[in-house]
């Protein structure tokens, strides 16, 4: 957390308050989800067209700070981003090292190009999955630069680990994995409902989440020639005990 406290401090003394993260799928969902619920603005720059780049670029420049974020350090959408600001910045006489913090895993060229240049790296936990890093530096650098206080979503986060780590019914997760793989016949759709839940964008950052892991699942079973382990259709089983329900509908946020 004093990490990411300093490198806020900064700009806040400068006046730069307009924080862009420019990433895609998993490395700006998270961020954007857990801004919109703590009520902090978050420009997420997530596309490569043209005209959304320039108009974001054209937004409060000279109060930008921008978060590069990319797991891999190739993303080729990101990196252009990333170029953009940078000739924007450029342009407008404003030093680039003190407005660009970049994320990214360790040995990424990302993280070399970065450290060449100048600019402040932070270095996420490579043993994360992308899609699961909402709680990794991914999610907190850029969430934490917005202003959203990152000691207390990680207090709350700790407080319902035994709660997740519970094998029984009580646990929520397990449920929604019940709901989502262990109905009885088997379902192929899911609909993600915002259903009087606060965090604000919950269900893209849901979907998201499921059609990643559900895309290379399939790639796996594929790979070993169609059906999953044993050991799958047994935590399904146990799932769907913890349901209470063999037939649970899922539902999509729109």
């Amino acid at each position: 957390m004093g990490e990411i406290a300093a490198i806020r401090e900064e700009p806040q003394a400068a006046g730069v308050d307009h924080v862009v993260l420019a990433g895609m799928g998993g490395s700006s969902l998270a961020p954007e989800v857990i801004c919109a619920t703590a009520g902090v603005p978050l420009t997420v720059l997530d596309s490569s067209d043209p005209d959304q780049v320039s108009a974001a670029v054209a937004e409060h420049l000279e109060r930008t700070v921008l978060v590069v974020s990319s797991k891999s350090g190739g993303t080729v959408e990101t990196d252009s981003q990333r170029r953009a600001y940078e000739d924007a910045f450029a342009k407008a006489g404003i030093e680039a090292t003190g407005r660009i913090v970049v994320v990214t895993d360790p040995g990424s060229p990302l993280e070399q190009s970065a450290r060449e240049a100048g600019y402040r790296v932070v270095l996420a936990d490579p043993n994360v999955g992308g899609r699961y890093s909402a709680l990794t530096a991914f999610g907190l650098v850029p969430s934490g630069l917005a202003g959203v206080d990152v000691g207390a979503l990680l207090d709350e986060a700790e407080s319902v680990t035994d709660l997740l780590a519970d094998d029984g019914e009580g646990n929520p997760g397990l449920v929604l994995g019940a709901a989502l793989g262990g109905t009885s016949p088997l379902r192929d759709k899911i609909v993600l409902a915002a259903d009087g839940t606060p965090l604000a964008g919950f269900g893209d950052w849901t979907e998201q989440a499921h059609r990643r892991e559900h895309r290379q699942a399939g790639h796996r079973r594929a790979a070993r020639g169609g059906r999953g382990p044993a050991g799958s259709r047994a935590a399904a089983a146990r799932g769907r005990r913890a349901a209470g329900a063999p037939g649970v509908r899922g539902r999509r946020d729109r």
